[in-house]
């Protein structure tokens, strides 16, 4: 059995070599959020897995697609809701919320090497913690740091 962390790449495809990823549910996610994605059921070494096909997307959204499949790969009790989540398509509806991701901003602007911070958001019910916190988390793999995203029970 294949064990793989991140999705593999060949040529304008990503690979993810286990069904354990690939719902119905978290298929149609990503073909919602991103027009053009192409997604096929393969055999990867003899096990069940999808191809996702982007040559037929933006470049800025195959590498934002590399790092949803990544990110879910790592958390994947994420909800699907949040798959796609990123700092730049949050949109905030008032001042805290707008301030809440001015922090996390803020935050992934940090030097990994002299700083240690993290970000703790509380709230009710929907207004947008996680999209937040996995937008966050997101931004600061494309800059090559170390993120780690914690969903309370």
């Amino acid at each position: 059995m294949v064990s793989v962390e991140a999705p593999i790449v060949v040529d304008s495809k990503l690979i993810i070599p286990s069904s354990q990823f690939t719902s119905e549910e978290m298929l149609r996610t990503l073909r919602n959020h991103y027009p053009g994605l192409e997604s096929h059921r393969i055999d990867f070494e003899g096990q069940a897995g999808i191809e996702f096909d982007t040559a037929e997307i933006a470049p800025k959204d195959s590498t934002n697609l590399y790092v949803d499949l990544y990110f879910y790969m790592q958390n994947p009790e994420i909800p699907l809701e949040n798959l796609c989540s990123r700092l730049d398509n949050y949109l905030p509806q008032n001042q805290t919320q707008t301030d809440a991701v001015s922090w996390a901003r803020s935050l992934t602007n940090l030097d990994e090497l002299t700083s240690a911070a993290g970000l703790f958001i509380t709230g009710p019910v929907g207004i947008g913690k996680s999209h937040i916190a996995v937008g966050t988390a997101k931004e600061m793999i494309l800059q090559g740091k170390k993120a780690a995203f914690f969903h309370p029970e």
